[in-house]
């Protein structure tokens, strides 16, 4: 009968072999050397073709758990960021962020000619190494909304290990037709490509299906940069009565007189004119001047500013050395010792800051109210808008984040801060008519025009405000 073998696997399975007795012995095919030999050669061409196959399938689960690491480095990496902002957004305190990007501004002089950069340093104090495939993009955003896109700057990160910072500039050059339009919105953004896993790892682009999207990015930081930042600060000694000499009548009936002799063409010689600050201004380099503007703080509201200020230096100069603090040149007027701030705007116009301590009275029950008067005087008028807006910007942030054990607010005269409203008001209602009237074509004299907004004008400078 027929043989039978039964045989035990490895892998604990009972296989039963059974071989048929061959009646007639001469009809038994008898396998030859070379049919062996062909035959062997088969199976380890089979074996060999196996063998790779499994080899290639290995190396790319290899790949793919590479590539899958990496990319939960990259998830771990964000999720770190995202969960900092979270924190910070809830007021809790902390001392820095694990991935943040510090901006500042300077002046950069090359071939005789200065020019304004911003200088951005992209800190790692996380546990993580960025490794290639990250991008630092600067976006320059512009307008009064700041949706306005003005330029953008992509930096490749090589290995940014932790500890470590990467710095880069970005030039602030002026915009179409010589205008810079201020402020600014420096938007810090950390860019990671999707493609790099794949170019890296050496995966098909079929993976690319897997992860949606071109990359993946986040918002490090956001800043601001107005007029204060960017004045070339004068490091020339000043005197606290003594008035910058721009050339330009300072009283205000001189100041129309002139204004009244441009309009009508009196003048021979044309000014140059350069465009500053907005998108339909031209302003002349030398405009009719200087303009002046005040702002009154309240010492209560300073008083934060204040408690660095030390037995020995002048409250008044430190109020301008807080305003100044943003700004790269604020060593060179360090060493203050009259409160007055001299400088130069981006569109060469001279500025001035004056700080001085005042009294207001009429303006509560419990007597005087302490308030520092910061004074401006600019030999532009787009300069002096911009520059007040940014003042109040700093007085902004200080109310915004002003502490509940803060000294009480003082007992307001309610009436006579009405009556200043009301002022105000009217103030306002004469400037809209007077627009209202430009825009209709019902105005006959343009002197006359004139001289009812700088009567206004006149008014709003003595308007007797404090911000408490």
């Amino acid at each position: 009968g027929d043989t039978e073998f039964v045989a035990l696997s490895t892998a604990g399975r009972l296989m039963v072999c059974r071989l048929p007795r061959c009646p007639d012995k001469g009809r038994c095919a008898t396998l030859t050397a070379v049919k062996a030999s062909q035959k062997i050669k088969e199976l380890l061409s089979g074996i060999g073709s196996v063998s790779d196959r499994a080899t290639s399938v290995s190396k790319t689960i290899q790949q793919k758990n590479k590539a899958l690491a990496h990319l939960n480095q990259v998830l771990n990496v964000i999720s770190l960021v995202l969960s900092s902002q979270k924190s910070l957004g809830e007021g809790e305190q902390q001392c820095r962020q694990p991935i943040g990007c510090c901006v500042s501004t300077k002046w950069n002089r090359l071939l005789r000619q200065d020019s304004l950069i911003i200088c951005c340093s992209l800190e790692n104090f996380s546990g993580f190494t960025l490794e290639e495939g990250w991008t630092l993009s600067i976006q320059l955003l512009t307008g009064s909304d700041s949706t306005s896109m003005a330029a953008t700057s992509s930096f490749p990160v090589n290995k940014l290990m932790s500890g470590s910072k990467m710095d880069v500039t970005v030039p602030l050059n002026f915009g179409k037709n010589g205008q810079l339009t201020l402020p600014v919105k420096v938007q810090c953004i950390l860019f990671y490509s999707f493609t790099e896993i794949l170019e890296k790892h050496n995966l098909p682009a079929t993976e690319s299906q897997v992860l949606n999207g071109e990359g993946t990015c986040i918002i490090l930081n956001e800043y601001n940069i107005d007029l204060l930042h960017c004045l070339h600060l004068s490091c020339s000694t000043v005197s606290e009565t003594a008035v910058p000499d721009y050339g330009f009548p300072a009283h205000p009936v001189e100041v129309f007189l002139k204004s009244s002799q441009n309009l009508l063409g009196q003048n021979s010689k044309t000014a140059d004119k350069t465009q500053v600050y907005g998108p339909d201004s031209t302003i002349e380099r030398n405009p009719v001047g200087p303009f002046v503007a005040s702002i009154k703080v309240s010492c209560n509201l300073l008083e934060d500013v204040l408690k660095d200020c030390s037995s020995g230096s002048n409250p008044n100069c430190v109020v301008l050395l807080w305003l100044m603090s943003d700004n790269a040149e604020v060593e060179t007027v360090k060493a203050l010792k009259v409160p007055v701030v001299c400088g130069t705007t981006p569109d060469r116009s001279n500025v001035r800051l004056l700080a001085k301590k005042v009294s207001l009275m009429d303006l509560s029950f419990e007597g005087p109210i302490s308030a520092f008067e910061i004074h401006l005087e600019c030999a532009s008028l787009s300069a002096l808008c911009h520059l007040h807006c940014a003042i109040i910007g700093r007085i902004r942030n200080i109310l915004k984040h002003r502490d509940t054990h803060c000294s009480p607010l003082p007992n307001v005269r309610v009436q006579h801060l009405q009556e200043l409203l009301n002022q105000n008001e009217i103030l306002l209602k004469k400037v809209q008519a007077l627009r209202d009237h430009l825009c209709l074509g019902m105005v006959t004299s343009s002197s006359e025009t004139t001289e009812k907004l700088l009567k206004i004008y006149q008014e709003i400078r003595n308007f007797n405000l404090v911000i408490l």
